[in-house]
């Protein structure tokens, strides 16, 4: 519909789409592996492939035990395996919050006795490739091998902790695939290339492979090859057979899909048998001749590394597994016969676990497979019979006429079926011996028994039933509640615990720790009988697994891990006698299942997302690459110190989020005081870690890229977007535009505008890009003023539609995403340009920062390819053209230096490369007491100007190089004096003790947004005096008293810039003009830094008089920023009300202090005003002109350090755990006051010296007696 401006060459988008299908797969890789070597392989021991073949048995030869104890291997291997869990468990419960308890501690007393310890089962259910993707996402969770993994709070280890793994069906795939691989772990199998290709079919072979790759004509060829020579040995075969075959080439990184692979030889690998991996178990149903439904209490068997045989009393008998095929009678091999090696086969195991899958290998009838491949599988179902053709064949049968007579043991075949076919799809069996004394399982159920295909509880109820009601097998088994229960409780949709009171339960069963599928970033609840899925599809259901295991990474509860770590301990502490800690008395509150039931029939189940981003989980891998690129900073102590002390940038971190998305914000930003060094001093001056782990904490629990508007609103296409508003609706929010935006931002010409506007709605609406998006962003912009100015607010999720046929906010800005390629891409013409700056106003007035400052950024580039930043080289352009060029770039240059600096980052537009002059005739608006008008836009454009020097002289890289404190004085003298030369032609305020009144709204409106960014500029100059930036290894440049002076001047001005600010929006806010125009949002920033200057102030100086008003105007703050803040869905914008108000508490709670701590008292010392060697004195104003000041709101008089340099500092590099708040600054510093201001420190402590975390990224311990000489004289490390 819409014509691009320029076509892009097809060459180009050639390329650019080959580029993009290259990096897919990188994107699409969630989790990596920590690993490096090629992906292992196990042990391909059988003689002739997959054909049984007879040797000469062992001296010893093979019989049939009876199952009344575990058998000798095992027990000697456990012994070795239970001692290695050790480490891994201690790590794990060392990254988990478990209060006062520590559970290294607890490990380290029961290392002696490692039966103490808990018994760890985990088992992975049945459910096709759904099972063995949403299992391998889980177990890659509990992997410690996965990457971050082992990061605070994860849940890496607790598989390096587990005794069994056990799997049937899709669950068999894969734990088969992990231990034929020889245990790698899930990221390289899904990464490796050469196994886990599932975009392959199994009735098209490997042709996708990096290694094994052969044509599907090569494939069935071998599949015929390798059955037909089993049966030509005399063996019977099945659909089994093929089915298992076909399965190898998938599961197992080896030629022809691992033909000479083993399930036994699990048992001879060196790592399996030094006990540093668990044992794998594997399971299917017998059914008996003459069957062909399994009941529900049918024999169980299992397949373990040594063994094969069934626990239960219809059989109570193991076999050795290697020797599977060998002619047992009365559970002894006659001397006349050969043992049998190569029977076990593993995609022969694991194909009889999934036999089920039989019935959809059938349509290989449908397929290109070779004539003789269909006839042999038709001569099979001949002889077997269709109603058989689930079964696996394992003919001799071992266990022929063995012990008593049963239907397993008076028939020389015997046959097996899918472990899950007699409805316990979870493979719990194993895991229930009592001689195998597991304490907790952690069952992963991906079964589909809703008509939607997720679990409701049925595979819990089946085990529940066969062992509790049925008086043939009796393992002990918590008590679980119905079907209807599980779904209307939501117990299927959540980690659940089942049997934490073990005196309710017969015998002593272990805790179950059932974790259903559920959709958290992806509907994983795919068909069990899809054979076939693209990488992209493979990887989201791995990485839907990975956060149903952790509750999308904690985000669902903070508390989990400590939560899943009580259950894994539960048992543990009845057999100690430990009393139980507190956090896990709340866990079990929280997750233990108390007994109630709801048996009413629920109605359709069909769950939503929990985790509504999944469009940006492909990109959750960006938490490995900030990791990585931190990794240097891992080093020891010195390395590390040496290697951060080349920053002078103190202020500067990353906050990175629960996504792995880090979020740089630089020192420039009024939100700096989050720095790991601010957040470090905050603790110095109150004691406690509360603020930083309440960040640290809140952080991880949002994704701070990104809102879930943005989300929405950029995904759109062409094909989605929204009709445009009728004529009379769209010229109501056009009007508003150029009434109250366009005047002090004019980004647009009004009269070329409303041209294309009435063209828009006659007969021949104009065909452009540019015109479309940049009308939708007008009609946005005016519906935000137009919500303001009428109360009918809608910047939430929670209608696209407009209001009596006005057009939605978020409606008009999906519209312009729609076409955001073409407009960043392909269209060159001033109009994109325009757009853009439209998008981004947008953007930011919903506090979306984020998304606003990558669109401002495309905006600037755009208007770099435009030449807007050069003056005009047509000696005869249009005056009308030229103005509207001009004013186009100083506008793309305000919101540039705005948006970027809030963030502290650097601005995409270099002054250097400014050569169009000054806006000159701007629309003038008439403030009160201006004759003549006022040009609003020139004025911003002057002080942004002046904004942008204060970043590049102060805190630019390049301005922190070398020993430049001299230098950096005189400039912020200089600076100083251009903002108060600046501040005399500004339009004056009333008094603002008083209400603020105006008859004409836009122009107080643009008065009061004037002043606000004088007072920023103000903060921004001034705030290193105010938190001490300055740090220095030379003191002596401030041994002087100017410099006391411009401390005590620099301090003052900051804090009177920010209580002005404060109290502006305070004026507003009771005349009730604080909801116009946008403003509460538009001035948000100002406002929250201003708090936070204030709150630092407050902090180092609690005893100051003006504390007590400067927290009320920090309340105040706090209470009518929450709803600006809470308006959005702005990640960022949510955290940072969250912030706010903890710290207004923190500042509640140190006023209320009855004795402040000798750390904050006896380092304070009143001094009266000083003079100042500026352009004008410091009196109690902090520098403004008196006039603009309250008398009732003067600050009163400062407090600074006192002198006294008398002893020794010890500086202890110890590293300081800042994780998710990386640190790309230096440690040399100490507290806020490291800068000019600090000539001392007094008392520390007056009875014996004290250890206090201080700021930075390496971590300082400062340790002194009575005061201090100079932190750079350290004596080394302490």
């Amino acid at each position: 519909m819409y014509k691009d401006c320029v076509k892009l060459p097809i060459i180009t988008l050639l390329c650019l789409s080959l580029l993009i299908l290259s990096l897919l797969p990188q994107s699409l890789a969630k989790r990596t592996s920590l690993a490096t070597t090629p992906l292992k392989r196990a042990l391909p021991n059988a003689p002739n492939g997959y054909t049984p073949e007879g040797e000469v048995c062992p001296s010893n030869r093979p019989s049939v035990r009876n199952a009344t104890s575990l058998s000798s291997a095992e027990t000697s291997w456990l012994r070795l395996r239970r001692n290695n869990t050790r480490d891994a468990l201690r790590a794990f419960l060392s990254r988990v919050d478990l209060g006062s308890f520590n559970g290294s501690v607890y490990v380290d007393n029961h290392s002696a006795n490692a039966s103490a310890l808990p018994n760890i089962g985990i088992a992975a259910s049945g459910g096709g490739y759904r099972a063995l993707m949403n299992g391998g996402g889980a177990l890659q969770a509990f992997d410690n091998r996965t990457a971050n993994s082992t990061s605070s709070g994860q849940l890496g280890g607790i598989l390096q902790s587990a005794t069994y793994l056990s799997g049937l069906s899709g669950g068999s795939w894969l734990v088969g695939s992990i231990y034929m691989n020889n245990f790698s772990d899930v990221s390289s199998l899904r990464d490796n290339g050469s196994v886990w290709q599932f975009q392959d079919s199994i009735f098209s072979g490997p042709t996708q492979s990096t290694l094994w790759n052969i044509s599907t004509g090569r494939y069935y060829s071998q599949l015929l090859s390798a059955v037909n020579g089993k049966s030509d040995a005399g063996y019977e075969v099945s659909i089994t057979d093929y089915w298992g075959r076909s399965l190898s080439y998938q599961l197992i990184n080896a030629t022809e899909g691992g033909v000479s692979y083993t399930w036994s030889s699990i048992a001879l690998s060196s790592d399996f048998q030094a006990g540093t991996m668990p044992m794998p178990l594997v399971i299917a149903d017998g059914r008996a001749p003459g069957e062909i439904l399994v009941p529900a209490n049918a024999t169980v068997f299992e397949f373990n590394p040594w063994e094969f045989g069934s626990w239960d009393k219809s059989l109570s008998a193991f076999v050795s597994l290697g020797f599977l095929g060998s002619n047992f009678s009365g559970g002894t091999l006659p001397t006349s016969q050969k043992c049998v090696r190569g029977f076990d086969n593993a995609g022969f195991i694991m194909g009889t676990s999934s036999s089920l899958f039989n019935q959809a290998f059938l349509q290989i009838n449908d397929t290109e497979a070779s004539p003789a491949v269909k006839a042999s599988i038709a001569a099979v179902l001949g002889r077997i019979g269709s109603d058989n053709n689930d079964i696996a064949v394992y003919k001799p049968n071992p266990f022929y006429r063995y012990a008593s007579p049963s239907q397993y043991t008076t028939s020389p075949s015997l046959t097996l079926v899918d472990g899950g076919e007699d409805l316990q799809n979870i493979p719990l069996d194993p895991l229930l011996q009592p001689e195998r004394h597991v304490d907790v399982i952690l069952a992963l159920d991906s079964s589909a028994d809703t008509s939607t295909r997720w679990p409701n509880g049925t595979a819990m109820v089946a085990t529940y039933e066969r062992n509790v009601r049925s008086s043939a097998n009796g393992l002990p088994f918590p008590s679980v509640p119905d079907q209807n229960t599980f779904v209307n409780l939501g117990l299927n949709n959540r980690p659940t615990f089942f049997g934490c009171n073990s005196s309710n339960v017969t015998d002593l069963a272990p805790l179950v720790v059932y974790i259903p599928n559920a959709p958290y970033i992806y509907l994983s609840n795919v068909s069990t009988f899809d054979l076939q899925y693209n990488t992209s599809e493979r990887n989201a259901i791995i990485e839907n697994g990975y956060d149903v295991a952790t509750l999308g990474n904690a985000t669902l509860d903070s508390n989990w891990p400590s939560c899943l770590a009580c259950a894994i301990l539960s048992r543990s502490f009845e057999r100690t006698n430990t009393t139980i800690p507190k956090i896990c008395e709340t866990c079990f509150g929280k997750y233990c299942w108390n007994g109630t039931t709801n048996t009413t029939t629920p109605g359709d189940y069909s769950p939503t997302l929990k985790l509504t981003r999944e469009v940006l989980t492909e990109m959750r891998n960006r938490l490995e690459r900030v990791e990585s690129l931190l990794s240097p900073s891992m080093g020891n102590a010195t390395d590390q110190h040496q290697l951060v002390a080349s920053r002078d940038d103190e202020s500067s971190f990353c906050l990175i989020d629960r996504m792995g998305f880090s979020t740089f914000i630089g020192s420039a930003s009024g939100f700096s005081l989050l720095s790991p060094r601010g957040l470090q001093s905050i603790s110095v001056l109150t004691g406690s870690t509360e603020l930083s782990d309440f960040v640290l904490m809140r952080a991880r629990s949002y994704m701070l890229s990104w809102s879930e508007e943005m989300i929405s609103a950029w995904q759109h296409t062409p094909d989605d977007q929204a009709p445009l508003p009728p004529r009379e609706s769209a010229i109501i929010m056009v009007n508003y535009f150029f009434t109250s935006i366009n005047p002090t931002l004019p980004v647009y010409d009004q009269g070329k505008f409303m041209e294309l506007f009435e063209q828009q709605y006659s007969g021949n609406p104009p065909k452009g890009v540019s015109w479309y998006a940049s009308l939708n962003s007008v009609l946005g912009l005016g519906r935000l003023v137009f919500e303001d100015e009428t109360g009918l607010h809608s910047s939430t999720m929670d209608s696209c539609g407009g209001t009596e046929g006005t057009p939605h906010v978020l409606s008009c800005l999906r519209n312009c995403y729609s076409v955001f390629t073409q407009l960043a891409y392909s269209c060159r013409e001033v109009m994109a340009v325009q757009t853009l700056i439209g998008m981004a106003m947008i953007l930011e007035i919903l506090l979306d920062i984020e998304a606003s400052y990558m669109t401002i950024g495309v905006a600037a580039r755009l208007a770099f390819a435009l030449g807007l930043h050069r003056a005009p080289v047509d000696s005869h352009p249009p005056t009308s053209e030229i103005e509207q060029r001009r004013n186009v770039f100083w506008s793309l240059y305000l919101l540039d230096r705005r948006i970027s600096l809030r963030l502290g980052r650097p601005p995409t537009i270099c002054e250097d490369d400014i050569e169009v002059s000054e806006p000159r005739t701007c629309q003038l608006l008439q403030p009160p007491h201006v004759n003549d008008g006022l040009s609003y836009f020139a004025h911003f454009v002057k002080l942004a100007r002046i904004k942008s020097e204060i970043y590049s002289k102060l805190y630019s890289v390049r301005s922190q190089k070398g020993n430049r404190r001299a230098e950096n004085l005189a400039t912020l003298n200089h600076l100083d004096e251009k903002l108060a030369i600046r501040r005399e032609s500004l339009p004056e305020l009333p008094p603002l003790e008083k209400v603020l009144h105006c008859p004409n709204p836009v122009t107080l409106l643009s008065t009061v947004v004037l002043h606000a960014e004088y007072y920023n500029c103000q903060l921004m100059l001034h705030r290193k005096g105010l938190y001490g930036a300055f740090g220095a290894s030379d003191h002596s440049i401030f041994e002087t008293t100017s410099t006391e002076s411009h401390c005590l001047s620099s301090r003052t001005k900051c804090l009177t810039a920010a209580r002005h600010t404060s109290q502006l929006l305070n004026s507003l806010r009771e005349s009730g003009d604080l909801s116009r125009n946008n403003l509460a949002r538009r001035l948000s920033y100002f406002t929250l830094s201003a708090f936070f200057d204030m709150f630092v102030n407050l902090l180092s100086y609690p005893k100051d008089p003006s504390a007590s008003s400067d927290f009320h105007l920090l309340q105040s703050i706090s209470d009518w920023m929450s709803d600006v803040l809470t308006a959005t869905t702005s990640p960022l914008a949510l955290l940072l009300s969250e912030i706010l108000q903890k710290m207004t508490q923190i500042a509640k709670d140190v006023l209320a202090r009855p004795e402040l701590d000798n750390a904050n008292q006896n380092i304070l010392t009143h001094i009266a005003p000083a003079s100042n060697t500026m352009g004008y004195p410091v009196d109690a104003t902090g520098g403004f002109p008196p006039s603009t000041v309250s008398s009732a709101q003067q600050p009163a008089d400062a407090y600074y350090f006192s002198n006294s340099f008398t002893s020794h500092v010890h500086l202890s590099l110890n590293p300081i755990s800042t994780e998710g708040l990386e640190s790309f600054s230096t440690a040399s510093d100490t507290l806020w006051a490291s800068g000019p201001c600090l000539h001392s420190v007094g008392s520390f402590a007056e009875e014996e010296s004290q250890s206090v975390r201080l700021a930075g990224g390496a971590g300082i311990v400062l340790v002194g007696e009575k005061s201090v000489q100079s932190q750079h004289q350290a004596k080394g490390p302490d």
